[in-house]
């Protein structure tokens, strides 16, 4: 598993932050995300990756003016089957890894600092993050600026004066006319999305949403969870066709720039897109957070 950690000063880099979202990762003992270094590196090449968040001395980093990043959520999600693993105290490899947020904050001594992580935690982790940096969460639906249903819980002494202004897209907006067939569902793995899951995890299958469900890494699970569309719903075709999103789609509904995460040469390429965006921050709400910045003038009537 891997901790999301970007450390960079603001006047040099508050543009690639507000781009970048969350993949500039740092490594860690759990998982380096060689994927999502590269997508760094492709896009900002004088990026410095500094290693492993365990192992470093933030103390000898020179003056950091923002430091965000968020601990992987699998751990502490309502995603997660009961009995699977899933935290509901800090007391787990999830709250370890929030220390090292911690731990960087306070030895880079950073002006500001943002923290997100998912809002279906359990009370007492929540609890647990509010007390360790001193605010309280701030809930924001990526569905304000874009086509996904997506809550976050944001902790930040950035003064926010308000939530960003619905800009009512829905999933239709962001979809590709025309895609490869890789994208379209065999008839078995229909049969499988289609289904309602078992005793232990019911979902009610469902498709051709408004807006598209929470982006996860891997879309291909069952329609209750994961979003799909026919091609009826897209350019009024058969009904029968039924595909996933693509990475582009992926992309639109996270608001990144187009084909920001794409690379040449890697093998596996759709898999490992849509993990590293499944994993991102959307990026219009970061903007739109950023925009209450000191001298960076924020109106948020932008």
């Amino acid at each position: 598993m891997y901790i999301l950690m970007q450390i960079m000063k603001i006047e040099k880099y508050l543009l690639m932050i507000v781009e970048i979202m969350k993949v500039n990762w740092a490594n860690t003992k759990h998982k380096k995300e060689h994927f999502a270094i590269d997508i760094t590196q492709k896009n900002y090449s004088k990026t410095i990756q500094i290693g492993d968040v365990f192992d470093i001395d933030y103390s000898k980093i020179d003056k950091i003016d923002l430091l965000i990043g968020g601990s992987p959520c699998t751990y502490w999600s309502n995603a997660r089957l009961k009995g699977t693993g899933r935290e509901l105290t800090p007391d787990g490899i999830g709250g370890q890894l929030f220390m090292q947020y911690v731990r960087a904050l306070k030895e880079t001594k950073s002006k500001y600092f943002l923290y997100e992580n998912n809002n279906s935690m359990s009370k007492e982790i929540k609890n647990f993050i509010t007390k360790e940096l001193g605010v309280e969460p701030i809930m924001i639906n990526s569905s304000l600026v874009s086509g996904q249903i997506r809550r976050r819980l944001y902790w930040t002494n950035i003064p926010i004066k308000q939530l960003p202004k619905d800009k009512n897209i829905k999933l239709k907006d962001i979809l590709e006319k025309e895609v490869d067939d890789k994208y379209y569902l065999s008839e078995k793995m229909q049969k499988y999305a289609m289904s309602s899951g078992t005793k232990k995890f019911y979902v009610k299958p469902e498709i051709n949403l408004e807006k598209a469900r929470p982006l996860t890494t891997v879309p291909n699970k069952r329609a209750g969870t994961t979003t799909y569309i026919t091609d009826d719903f897209v350019n009024g075709g058969s009904k029968e066709r039924m595909r996933k999103l693509t990475p582009l789609e992926y992309e639109r509904l996270q608001t990144i720039p187009e084909n920001y995460t794409y690379l040449t040469g890697h093998k596996f390429e759709d898999s490992k897109r849509y993990k590293v965006i499944g994993n991102a921050w959307t990026v219009d709400v970061i903007a739109h957070i950023f925009s209450y910045l000191e001298n960076k003038g924020g109106n948020n009537e932008k």
